[in-house]
Parts: structure tokens; sequence; C-alpha cells
């Protein structure tokens, strides 16, 4: 057996070598990476996701209609900074411009509602500003206040909390050319006045690992035994700061030192330095000449700001313009995660928030010239959006530029949606091929994204009528072909296989984004009446767009449908069709069926083509599959969506 086992761990270790990944593949890994998507995650009590330089901006699309669908989104963090102990946090929510506002009660920090948190003075906002807006004004930054700013030269933070006992590090960014400030709250309960922490401190380079302690006290002229004091207040204040206190604390404009070249020159510093400090407990009274202190002192708590300029408002960044059409969310307030005893975390939890409507698109929904804005959940807008933002769909361009995709009939397209609640609630978060995203996810719907005539074209994979919902009446070929048409020896059947044929259940996924709980996955499974429970399950994860029921029940009916009764396809060809017929159009077959026992007849069958090509020497090759109809001439595939006998969990 030993040797049995060790002959095929040899085998699999010399099996086929692993796939070689792309070059430059990084980002895109990141983007489809399970950690980093943007739809809600089972964890939601998980940390902040930072975001990266390179990382994909997503699209939020969708809009609630009849107390279904808007969108969950669960954004990347980009900057971040502190102003007087209170956050403020930047999130890119979306490319364009978002149409809802966001409220507090819809946003979760990790599993805690925003509008209950300790810190009522929370606030929240979307920022926007258009490629023309920052262009007219480049050097405006427009996230700017609450310890944000724009570049990279500025930014402000919070520093761990310092604590009485143990080692504290604090790495700072003392340079020749910075400013740099600081500020201190007491953490802890009551009157803190006359308590300090007593600490000894090392320093070193950052760069060179030298320890430049002894270099440092001979600077200032103190022993390198000193003891300092950690205190919100150097002498014993006037009006007495307690615990929690911030509105005693002076503004960083108090603070601010120019950039110190000497004491950088005199260490040999290389830049920026590493405070190693020893911890030696409190000491209260911390000023012997006053009472001691009744309250508890736990730790306290310093926030930076640091910055290439002397007054880091005026940030004189000349081009902002990496902020032009992308939705931000901007919080300020404090959703740290809640303090532990002696500490003060900077850490939060991941954000969610909800919106009820996304970006705003040209509407070719409403009118097929898209001359109105606003959200939308339809799958054509959404296809439109994405090809205006590659310049493909230019207003006043050449009609062959400005129209990749036939626009007349994207009213009527979007109407038949509507009958079936076929609509897209979801985010595009990671760099996709538009017609690869728009091919694959137009069957969801129940229509097909073709390229024919020059253009591309949805159109709907049943026939509907007049009043965009699904015919069930008298079909309509769009063309006949007998044998007068079809080329000889050019016709062939092809019969789908028993296994593709066999009764399963579906499942569904999709994602309920309802605006009182965070959007999370739900199942439902639909079979034919009759089939059992234990047959064959396939699944469909329609979680990434699919935020109805309805649309994930009709969608597997229609699959069931057509696995039931299409059970073979044909190919032939025809001399050069000039009639337009296009891909899901209906068509007709008539052969004779000539035999020696004299039951000669007409065969006649209804099929959907699936591709037409057009060739070289003249002729059109056509592949169709087969779409029943009943004695009535009413397509029986249509009428099991509508009318069909299913079971639904």
């Amino acid at each position: 057996m030993t040797n049995n086992i060790a002959s095929l761990a040899n085998k699999e270790s010399t099996g086929y070598p692993a796939p070689k990944s792309s070059p430059n593949q990084s980002i895109t890994n990141r983007d489809r990476s399970p950690s980093n998507r943007k739809a809600p995650a089972a964890d939601l009590g998980e940390q902040q996701k930072i975001a990266v330089a390179g990382e994909t901006v997503p699209i939020l699309f969708g809009k609630r209609v009849s107390n279904k669908g808007g969108v969950w989104i669960q954004p990347s963090l980009v900057k971040a900074g502190s102003y007087f102990f209170k956050g403020s946090f930047l999130f890119p929510v979306s490319q364009g411009e978002i149409v809802s506002s966001p409220v507090k009660h819809r946003v979760w920090v990790g599993l805690r509602n925003m509008a209950f948190l300790a810190d009522q003075t929370i606030t929240i906002s979307n920022i926007y500003n258009s490629a023309a807006t920052l262009a007219a004004s480049p050097g405006t930054c427009p996230v700017l206040g609450a310890g944000m700013y724009c570049g990279n030269e500025t930014y402000s933070f919070l520093a761990e909390s310092i604590p009485d006992s143990g080692t504290w590090t604090n790495r700072a960014d003392y340079t020749a050319t910075k400013y740099w400030a600081y500020r201190e709250i007491p953490r802890g309960t009551g009157d803190t006045t006359n308590i300090g922490f007593l600490g000894t401190v090392e320093f070193f380079d950052n760069v060179t690992g030298t320890d430049l302690t002894s270099a440092w006290f001979a600077y200032i002229g103190f022993p390198p035994s000193t003891q300092f004091a950690f205190n919100t207040s150097p002498t014993y204040p006037t009006t007495m700061p307690v615990a929690g206190a911030v509105d005693v604390v002076q503004d960083f404009s108090y603070f601010v030192f120019p950039p110190d070249t000497d004491w950088i020159t005199v260490l040999g510093a290389s830049g920026s330095i590493t405070e190693v400090w020893t911890m030696l407990g409190e000491s209260n009274p911390l000023v012997a000449t006053f009472p001691a202190s009744v309250g508890t002192l736990t730790s306290i708590q310093c926030e930076y700001i640091v910055s290439e300029y002397a007054d880091p408002a005026s940030t004189p960044t000349a081009d902002n313009s990496s902020y032009a059409d992308i939705t931000f969310l901007k919080v300020v307030g404090d959703i740290y995660d809640p303090p532990e005893e002696g500490s003060y975390p900077t850490t939060t939890r991941q954000l969610s928030i909800y919106y009820e409507q996304g970006v705003k698109v040209d509407l070719y929904s409403v009118d097929a010239a898209g001359s109105t804005q606003g959200a939308s959940n339809q799958l054509v807008d959404l296809a439109m959006y994405l090809f205006t933002s590659l310049k493909r769909n230019a207003a006043g361009t050449t009609p062959d530029v400005a129209s990749p995709i036939l626009t007349s009939n994207l009213p009527t397209i979007a109407s038949f949606c509507n009958q079936y609640s076929l609509h897209f609630n979801g985010i595009i978060a990671e760099s996709v091929n538009i017609i690869e995203l728009i091919g694959e996810t137009a069957p969801f719907f129940l229509l097909s994204f073709l390229s024919t005539g020059g253009q591309y074209r949805f159109a709907p994979v049943l026939p509907i009528n007049g009043s965009q919902q699904i015919n069930l009446s008298t079909l309509s070929a769009a063309a006949t072909f007998t044998e007068d048409e079809i080329l000889p020896g050019s016709f062939g059947k092809t019969y789908v296989s028993a296994a593709d044929k066999a009764d399963v259940n579906c499942v569904m996924l999709y994602r309920q984004n309802d605006p009182d709980a965070i959007g999370t996955q739900q199942t439902v499974q639909v079979r034919y009446s009759g089939v059992s429970l234990d047959a064959p399950t396939e699944q469909f994860d329609m979680t990434d767009f699919c935020s109805n029921r309805d649309h994930a029940i009709i969608y597997a009916k229609h699959y069931l449908a057509r696995r039931k009764y299409s059970v073979h396809a044909v190919n032939f060809s025809i001399p050069l069709d000039t009639t337009g017929l296009i891909p899901t159009d209906i068509i007709k077959i008539e052969r004779q069926r000539i035999s020696s026992a004299g039951d000669n007849r007409t065969e006649t069958e209804y099929y959907q083509i699936t591709s037409i090509d057009h060739n070289t020497d003249g002729t059109t090759s056509i592949e169709a599959s087969q779409f029943p109809v009943n004695g009535s001439t009413v397509p029986i595939i249509s009428n099991e969506v509508v009318n069909g006998s299913f079971t639904v969990i």
C-alpha cells in the first residue's frame, strides 16, 4: 500500500505544470480577490479595506423600485486624517455622480449602525466634481477640511495611545523639509489635571539604524537618564482638563514649527527617526506644589500633522484631476473601534453603505436619444454608460462612431425588462471587457447582445408582443425556408445529448439589497413540478446584479423550459440572405419527407437563429436551435415560462 501511494504521489508531482501568470496582473488579481470585493462580505466585522495605488474605482449601478433593489457597497479607504481627535475618512464609491445622498442609518461600521454610535456629531456627505469643474480650478482641493488634504505632502493622523508602563514607539518625521505639529488629550475618567506619565527615551535613525540617543541628549543639554512627563499641559493649567476634554486643547496653528535643519544636521540623521519610550508609570501629583488629582488617567492620545508647507490648508497642488468624475464618501467623526482599558484604538471596521440610487446616466431606456439623465436599473443604460465612458458614444460625431449600439429599440427592451423585474442592481469593481461583460450578462435578463450589421444590439431571446410582454399568441416566422432555398447537401441536424436533457433543480443565487439589512446572498430553488428534490442540481450565481427573487425565478424557468423542449439544432446554407435576419429571429423550415412506403409528407419545424454568417462565396450559413410550437402555433417554451407548472422553494 505504501508503494502504491508513493507511486501515485510521484505521478501527481510530475503532472502538468502550474499555469504561468501574465505580467502586470497584481492589481487585476487584487480586484478579483474575494477579500477585496466591494459587495458585502460574510464577515461584517472585518477591518476596513485599504485601497492601493492603481486599484479600480467601482461603478455603482442601480435604482430601487417597488421596494426592490438599490445597492450595498463596502468601499475601500483611500485617505484618512484627524482633526481634534475626530477622524476624517474618504472612500471612493463610484465612477460618475451618485444620485442618492448618504444617510447615517443606512451606514454600518462593522456590526455597528452609524446612527447609534457614541459620537452623535458624525457627518457624512458625497463629494463629486466633474472633470470640467476641476479643470477650471485645478488647484482647488475638493476634499479639504477636518484634517483631510490633497496630495501626499500633507497628512494628519492619530498615534497609538501612550500607556503608563511598557514600551511606546513613535516614528517621527522630523526632516529638514517638513513642518509638524501635535496635540495631546487625556484618556480616562474624571479630573486628570495633575496626573502625568513618566518615561525615558532613545532615538534611532530609520534609514541607517544608528543609535542617536547620546547625540540628541548632548544637543538639548540634558543627561540621557532624564525622565520626561507626559500630560496635556506642561504646567498646572488655569482651566483643568478632564479625561476626554478636547475643547481645552489648542489648535495646530499654535504648534506648527518650521523645518529644523540644525538638530537634524547635528545628529547626522538621514531624515525621519524613531523614538522608543520606556514608560515608568504615572506621577500623581505631577506638580508637587498642587494637590493630587482624583481622576483616573489610563492613557494619553497624540494627534499629529506633517506637511511640507507652513500653511497645510494652502497646499499648492497644481492638479487635482485625479478626483474628477468620482463620487467620494466623506465621513467625519469618531468611527474608531470602541476603546479598551488603557488604550484608544486607531483602527476601524469595514464600512458598509446603502444607496437607493446609483450613478447618474443617460436614460436610453426612457427615450432612444438618451436626452434625460438619472439613476437607472436597466442593463441597456449600463451598456450605453460603459460605451460612453470609453468615448465610444459621443453625441455630435459621425453616426458610425456615435452609435456602436442600435438605440432605436432600447426603450422597448427596457419596457420588456420592467414587465418581468429584470433589473440590474450591482457593482462593477474590476477592469472588464465591455463586450464580454454585457454579452455574458444579457442572457440572465432574457436578452441577447448581438453584433450584426456593423452595430451591437439588444434583442429578447423570446418573441414579445406589442405590449412588450412574452408573446403567447400565434407565432409568425421572420422567414420560411424550403428545399428550394436550402442549398443541396448543406442541411444537418444535431441532437442534444441525453445528459443535457435530464431533469435538474436550478438553485439561483441573488442578493437581497434591502436598506434595513446589509445585502446578503439568498437562494431560491426552481424545478418542474414532479421532478424529484434529489435530482441533480445546477447553480446559477446572479449575486453581482440581481436583487429580486422574481428575476431569479423567471430566468430559471426559461433555462428549464429550453432544456426540456429544445432537443436539437440544425445548420444549413442558402443563397446570400438580404432580408436582414439576425440571431434570435424565429424561422420556419419546411422539408418534404419522401419514403418508399408512400407516406410522403411535409415536415414543418420552428427554430431560433443562433448564428448567421455571410460567406465570401455568396452564400449565407445559418445555425438554429429548435423552438417548438403547439397545435395552435403558440411557442411552447414561451408558454412554459409564463404558465408552466414549477415548484419554487
